[in-house]
């Protein structure tokens, strides 16, 4: 009885705290019935969703990286928003604040941390939702000319005219002008060229509108434009314009450089017929 009798309040205390327990339980058991199946359905619809998400994303034409997103940004959504209704059926509403108050602080200090991660990653989501460009454009940005060879999230590969390959930051890409050379189906090519002072200036146009005329590739829906920019003592500069068919870069560059090559022969010969 001596030593019975010192264990017999410790014991009652615990059998009184278990027995709270138990008749809170029970009190509790329908609202976490329901709990549990709300979190049931939500992750069934959240898989369903995402699922259904990343197959319409898909279809759109957008990357995987892309579609991976969207689909885990939809099942988490889902399932988040069901953690936070069966913490309310169990009457948990101090808890749910306070995770609210805790997920809104660890954005906050996660957006001021990762501010350029999250800019990549939202320009990259605008690049692929507004398709300024596909795989294979030749585009030009941020001083860099090249065939598009790989688009993600966080930035765009480049392969330049030279094979040097670069990788370029969506933000800088969005933020700043793109020329996409590959949108258009033709392509107007300029450049200026001297006329020597002893070559009449009717003439010089027509050596160089005869010249340009045989251009492989040329648009002959649209005239060859011509125009006298200034006078100098060494010549006469003339601007030569016209269009091509094409918006391919080395098209562009091929069309020009015959065009130059031909305008400066045809003035060459003219000279020297007149010294001959």
């Amino acid at each position: 009885m001596s030593i019975d009798q010192p264990l017999q309040q410790p014991l009652q205390t615990v059998a009184g705290k278990l027995m709270n327990w138990a008749q809170g339980g029970l009190l509790i058991l329908p609202n976490l019935v329901i709990a549990i199946l709300v979190l049931a359905v939500c992750w069934v619809s959240a898989r369903i969703v995402s699922a259904l998400v990343q197959r319409l994303v898909a279809r759109l034409g957008s990357n995987r990286d892309v579609v991976r997103l969207l689909g885990f940004l939809a099942y988490g959504t889902l399932l988040a928003g069901g953690i936070f209704v069966a913490l309310g059926v169990l009457h948990l509403d101090k808890t749910v604040t306070s995770l609210l108050t805790g997920v809104g602080i660890l954005g906050l200090t996660l957006g001021f941390a990762l501010q350029d991660v999250a800019s990549n990653l939202m320009a990259g989501l605008l690049i692929e939702l507004h398709h300024p460009f596909h795989v294979n454009d030749v585009i030009e940005t941020n001083n860099f000319v090249g065939r598009v060879s790989r688009i993600t999230l966080r930035d765009t590969e480049i392969d330049q005219l030279d094979g040097q390959v670069v990788m370029v930051p969506n933000k800088e890409i969005f933020s700043k002008p793109v020329v996409n050379h590959s949108s258009a189906s033709r392509r107007r090519v300029d450049f200026e060229m001297k006329v020597p002072p002893d070559i009449d200036l009717d003439e010089a146009l027509h050596l160089a509108h005869d010249a340009v005329s045989g251009i492989n590739r040329r648009d002959g829906r649209r005239e060859i434009e011509l125009f006298f920019k200034s006078v100098e003592d060494t010549g006469t500069t003339l601007l030569v314009r016209f269009w091509i068919d094409s918006a391919d870069e080395v098209e562009y560059l091929r069309a020009r450089s015959t065009a130059i090559q031909r305008v400066k022969g045809s003035f060459d010969r003219r000279h020297h017929v007149q010294h001959a």
